[in-house]
């Protein structure tokens, strides 16, 4: 061989290697979310997902974000801030009419997730035994719009409960020492600790839930930006089947996703972990599977059905349509 062969293939060799190894194809794509709130239950799947390598497996780097509410985080998706985002069905409905381009592209939460908590005596209570009473929510909650509807749903007047501006963070001992009667409170999240706090001060909480009576929207799932999804259509349905691989196998093992998680939020406490995903799954996506629809696809009529109760809730029209709140994925 030739010296000038020889450089010929030390060449080709040298770009080969830099072909194979530099490659765009075989690079991660970066993709960050913003879950909402504090890490928890409600956002174990995605936490799993990152911890166990599922997002890598399908070339997915995903930087986790904690959130700030989930309205705030929608907005955040809208703006371009972060890629994907959990968030639900009337958040984006609320991006939407202030000029948002926010999608709901997967639930999570088949149900919603929302109750009324209380301090439970001897017996457990129903709304016919709360008129008058006090109800503590967040003071820039959506609540503070929902539960007048959803007494409405059950033919009572929008007064028949007094609906007070609580910092958030303080709903739960406002209920324990009796400034508030009643709570609002949610499975995956907030209900776990309170349960947990009450029994420390020896006392049981009663709720009841919003889905059974009256309001079962959609709950938590992902967003996504339309800009977003023109930008990059492939990753959202990576993103999507490597999430719910993430539920899955936190459902399987609550108390193993819980040490995953504690890994990386040490601060946590493991007990109110796993009670918050044990809730989640408890409204998870199951029903679609029994469509015979993908995991966390949407179906029309619900949108179409929270839709009406939306624009109740905040007086709009008729401009926001059901395409405007949902796409389904395709994968």
């Amino acid at each position: 061989m030739t010296v000038q062969s020889r450089k010929t293939l030390r060449s080709f060799v040298l770009a080969t290697f830099f072909w194979v190894f530099a490659s765009p194809i075989s690079a991660s794509e970066k993709v960050t979310f913003n879950m909402s709130w504090l890490p928890q239950g409600s956002q174990s799947g995605f936490l799993v997902a990152n911890a166990k390598g599922f997002y890598s497996d399908v070339g997915l780097e995903v930087t986790i974000y904690q959130g700030y509410g989930g309205q705030r985080t929608v907005n955040e998706v809208a703006q371009g801030m972060f890629d994907f985002g959990y968030g639900d069905p009337l958040s984006v409905f609320l991006n939407r009419v202030n000029g948002g381009n926010t999608l709901y592209i997967s639930a999570i939460s088949n149900s919603n997730a929302g109750a009324i908590c209380y301090l439970k005596g001897d017996r457990d209570l129903t709304l016919a035994d709360l008129a008058g009473k006090s109800v503590g929510a967040g003071a820039t909650s959506v609540m503070q719009n929902v539960i007048p509807i959803w007494l409405e749903l059950n033919k009572l007047p929008r007064n028949y409960l007094k609906v007070l501006r609580v910092s958030p963070g303080v709903v739960n001992t406002s209920l324990l020492e009796g400034k508030i009667d009643l709570a609002d409170c949610w499975e995956g999240n907030s209900l776990p600790l309170l349960v947990e706090q009450a029994a420390q001060a020896g006392k049981k909480i009663g709720v009841i839930r919003y889905r059974e009576s009256g309001y079962d929207t959609y709950g938590g799932g992902i967003v996504a930006s339309e800009e977003f999804l023109k930008k990059r259509p492939q990753i959202a349905g990576k993103f999507i089947e490597a999430s719910f691989k993430g539920f899955d196998a936190a459902f399987a093992a609550p108390d193993e996703a819980a040490d995953l998680i504690l890994k990386q939020y040490p601060t946590l406490q493991k007990s109110i972990l796993i009670a918050q995903i044990k809730e989640v799954a408890a409204i998870f996506d199951r029903k679609q599977l029994a469509l015979d629809m993908n995991r966390g696809d949407i179906q029309p009529s619900r949108i179409q059905e929270s839709l009406i109760l939306f624009r109740r809730m905040f007086n709009t029209g008729e401009n926001i349509k059901p395409s405007d709140i949902y796409r389904n994925i395709e994968r």
